[in-house]
């Protein structure tokens, strides 16, 4: 029976939403803590490849229980793989930091996946199934090479232990298993994988492999998806070097936990030098002395009214706060923080000062010079309905 493509991809894809997972806690953790306790982030990556190998062994279970139902093959209840011991977390930790520090929260992912990998194959041994490599993907030369060799029945001799070591970083490939013979999914095609290796230049493996490489490299589509990938990742590790503090911005954390990610000081600077709105933002509170908070894990009680507090300002204190838990993302961040940074005129406490800041605050947010009068009603509309205690203008 031929599993779906739709099935295959949606199993694919829970696997690989638990591995990417596991690398951007690490990815949180390193950002808070640096890694020069290694004994520390030893012990924290050993805690996420424990959790998330767990739960990627249980998603392999799931599946192979499920082929075996619709191949109506009676076989015991799929075991899970233990998850990595310590001593293989600690060598592989600390082979990654000597090697690319950088890379650290990829080992954890593929650690993770690997004990999913590890699940499928420790079954199909136990029951004498066939199992395959699947490319999902862009797919690497390696990863080609091995789905070249089709279904194979699982044994020790082609298995080779129950460990499986070719995986490797950014990798969505993954095995997949039959009872009945050589199975079937929708769009898998080794002998189109064979032909790919075969016509590859090269006496041993290892020089097809590599021939199959050069020909990757060489392909516009290929080529443009690799430098896509390395600009991304380019992009990524410079993000992680960013400062928490920076200029007028100071972060502050209270959650607790877990580790999670903070939106960087450099990325609301580069957010608000696009406008005019937000230039003059910056030039208010950097000419008035002023900082800015941006807070997280603050709660706020206004929530349980059915209101929520983005931001304010403490005039006495020269000080501008910024709730980051309810405004999310870079762009409402920095339009609060225009709201609020022009309150620093001091119009008065009243509903005509509110609009001037939205509209302020407006006009970064659309990257515009000017409202329409229908957008400043708008936002009349808006001051009177958040703000209908306050008089219109101060006498």
């Amino acid at each position: 029976m031929k599993l779906s493509r739709k099935n295959w991809n949606s199993y694919v894809t829970r696997l690989s939403a638990i591995n990417k997972t596991a690398g951007k806690k690490m990815q949180a953790w390193i950002n808070k803590h640096g890694t020069d306790n290694v004994e520390a982030l030893v012990e924290y990556a050993y805690a996420l490849t424990s959790k998330y190998g767990e739960a990627a062994s249980a998603v392999a279970c799931q599946m192979y229980d499920e082929i075996a139902a619709i191949q109506k093959v009676h076989v015991p209840p799929a075991e899970p793989k233990p998850t990595q011991n310590i001593k293989y977390v600690d060598k592989a930790i600390r082979s990654t930091l000597d090697r690319a520090p950088s890379t650290v929260p990829g080992t954890v992912s593929e650690m993770v996946k690997r004990t999913g990998a590890e699940t499928t194959l420790k079954n199909a041994q136990r029951d004498g199934a066939y199992f395959a490599w699947v490319p999902n993907g862009d797919t690497c030369a390696f990863c080609i090479t091995l789905a070249s060799n089709g279904w194979r029945r699982a044994s020790k001799k082609t298995i080779n232990g129950d460990h499986a070591e070719h995986i490797h970083k950014n990798c969505d490939c993954e095995f997949a298993i039959s009872f009945n013979g050589p199975g079937e999914i929708e769009g898998y095609d080794p002998d189109k994988y064979l032909a790919m290796y075969e016509d590859a230049e090269g006496a041993s493996w290892k020089d097809k492999v590599n021939a199959m490489r050069r020909v990757q490299r060489t392909d516009p589509e290929v080529r443009e998806r690799i430098n896509a990938q390395q600009r991304s990742a380019y992009k990524a590790r410079q993000e992680r070097r960013l400062p928490a503090d920076e200029g007028i911005f100071i972060t502050v954390d209270t959650r607790e936990g877990k580790e999670y990610d903070i939106i960087k000081p450099h990325n609301l600077y580069k957010n608000l030098n696009k406008t005019t709105a937000g230039k003059k933002a910056i030039e208010l509170m950097e000419s008035n002395g002023y900082s800015v908070r941006l807070i997280y894990g603050w709660k706020d009680p206004n929530t349980e009214h059915g209101k929520r507090t983005l931001g304010d300002i403490n005039k006495s204190k020269k000080l501008v706060r910024i709730y980051v838990d309810e405004t999310k993302t870079i762009e409402e961040t920095a339009k609060t923080l225009v709201h609020e940074a022009n309150h620093i005129r001091d119009y008065g406490d009243c509903r005509k000062s509110e609009v001037f800041c939205e509209m302020q605050a407006s006009k970064h947010q659309l990257r515009r010079n000017t409202l329409t009068g229908d957008e400043i009603r708008n936002i009349m509309k808006w001051a009177k309905a958040n703000y209908g205690n306050l008089k219109w203008k101060e006498r």
